[in-house]
């Protein structure tokens, strides 16, 4: 009893210490402040990857699916199919009513079984050949995952600045790199395009030391060296765009 209600949050992004509305510093809740357009008026540059929500499946639900073997190498083959646990439909809908029982903040369930059954109506493929194949259901997972915690509202917070006037500029991360030791369904995760940002990707194997060298690819440190140069004169002029290169403002429209 005791160690179940240890916790004071549980579930994805549910943190345990949330912004305290003083009238101060803080004049009411963020998400009013953005339906008010009460906020600076500044450029912004934000964006989301292609599967936001993939690495949350595998920390969320690490119960139901298989890791690489001990022992393995840090860039793993695909496991076996005799070694890897399957997503059927019934594992499917159990997985969403774990990713959502609490909605939206801890300990707020989700009010009623229409909730859930508008979620999972709406993360289907009805197109696919079977209801029971895994990689369709965890791709559904990773997409409902993403649209509830940063998709939907890093839109809306684009949205908001936008539609106030401010440059927003907004960007869509869809590059895998070779050397990723994670299983190749989980895509391009959340924080993945950290490396390029911070320019990780141009410490490869020849400057890094540990137990996994790492090699990235001339293509993937052009593509760093480019995003280092679009972030660097973001913070510098306000403006994404280098050179010939034009980066448009995002729009509502």
């Amino acid at each position: 009893m005791l160690v179940d209600e240890q916790w004071v949050s549980r579930g994805i992004l549910q943190f345990p210490f949330l912004p305290v509305v003083d009238r101060e510093f803080l004049p009411e809740r963020p998400s009013l402040m953005l339906e008010h357009r009460d906020f600076k008026r500044c450029p912004i540059l934000l964006g989301s990857n292609r599967n936001e929500g993939s690495w949350f499946v595998v920390y969320e639900l690490s119960e139901r699916l298989t890791e690489v073997p001990v022992g393995a190498p840090r860039v793993p083959v695909e496991v076996p199919p005799g070694d890897r646990r399957t997503m059927p439909r019934e594992q499917y809908e159990l997985a969403l009513g774990t990713l959502f029982f609490y909605y939206p903040q801890y300990r707020r369930e989700l009010n009623s079984t229409f909730g859930m059954d508008a979620v999972t109506f709406q993360y289907t493929d009805w197109t696919a050949g079977s209801l029971d194949d895994s990689a369709t259901n965890l791709a559904a997972l990773d997409a409902a995952i993403a649209d509830s915690n940063f998709v939907c509202p890093l839109n809306a917070f684009a949205a908001a600045y936008a539609d106030a006037g401010a440059p927003v500029y907004v960007y869509f991360f869809t590059e895998p790199y070779a050397a990723n030791s994670w299983p190749g369904w989980m895509g391009v995760m959340h924080g993945d395009e950290i490396l390029f940002m911070f320019g990780h990707v141009l410490r490869d194997s020849s400057v890094r030391t540990g137990r996994w060298p790492i090699t990235y690819t001339p293509a993937e440190k052009e593509l760093s060296r480019r995003m280092m140069s679009y972030w660097t004169n973001f913070a510098k002029t306000g403006y994404v765009s280098i050179r010939v290169i034009l980066w448009r403002c995002h729009s509502i429209f």
